[in-house]
């Protein structure tokens, strides 16, 4: 078993050179909401990461950890037992502490603007963490671009760049939100509302209730942090481009 003392430095994981593109382009990031909502993503993953129970959801798909991360009080022995058998770290942290577990997960990824975190098991049980685990990943925002599943389709969160989202069907609704005070510079098109270098508020609901009219949605933001949300497909559903 390589247990990790929580004193230790950040775990580390390879990363490439400056101006180089990360040899780590997808990251599956799995919490422990209630697993009868959760999809099993699909495609293959550089780095996996259990988050607390998030353990024993990868170890119902049968997905092989490279770090188990929290206080790990809602992982089971068959979890663990599953991973360490497997090799993966183990980082462990008292209960009592000032940070969620899916927080010290995000800290511990390497930056890359060019990597895709997929979060299985962030949303649903308690709504303090359900909410608080959809702001997180703006303060991580220079680990990568993040996708994730809803009870009723995707999404995902991102930076300054674009982020094209294809083989959407039309008529479904979709939604562009603000994580950051301002996003500025939005462009939005493929939906019935386009934006044209525009800016959102953080709390503005604006980018609300749109709907997709071709199968390419393309959205631009030129500063800030932004959230997107179409009913229906799963992340498996759709392709996702990331431009710089």
């Amino acid at each position: 078993m390589k247990l990790i003392d929580q004193k230790c430095m950040k775990t580390e994981f390879s990363t490439a050179a400056p101006g180089e593109k990360s040899a780590i382009s997808r990251i599956l990031l799995a919490a422990n909401a209630p697993r009868e909502k959760i999809r099993v993503p699909g495609g293959s993953w550089d780095l996996v990461i259990g988050v607390d129970g998030g353990g024993d959801l990868l170890c119902k798909w049968g997905i092989k950890a490279n770090l188990l991360i929290g206080d790990l009080d809602s992982l089971s022995e068959n979890g663990r037992v599953f991973h360490e058998a497997s090799g993966a770290q183990i980082k462990v942290y008292p209960a009592d502490k000032n940070q969620t577990d899916l927080e010290l997960a995000l800290n511990e990824l390497p930056a890359s603007f060019h990597t895709e975190i997929h979060l299985s098991g962030f949303l649903g049980g308690r709504t303090d963490m359900s909410l608080l685990n959809c702001l997180l990943p703006g303060r991580f925002i220079d680990r990568g671009w993040y996708t994730f599943d809803t009870p009723d389709g995707c999404g995902g969160i991102f930076g300054a760049g674009e982020m094209i989202v294809s083989r959407l069907s039309p008529g479904i609704s979709c939604a562009l939100l603000a994580l950051s005070e301002l996003v500025e510079g939005i462009e939005s098109s493929g939906v019935r509302w386009p934006l044209h270098y525009e800016t959102l508020h953080l709390g503005e609901s604006r980018g609300v209730s749109n709907i997709i009219e071709e199968s390419q949605w393309r959205v631009r933001v030129q500063n800030g942090v932004l959230l997107w949300l179409v009913t229906g497909p799963n992340r498996a559903d759709v392709e996702i481009e990331r431009r710089f």
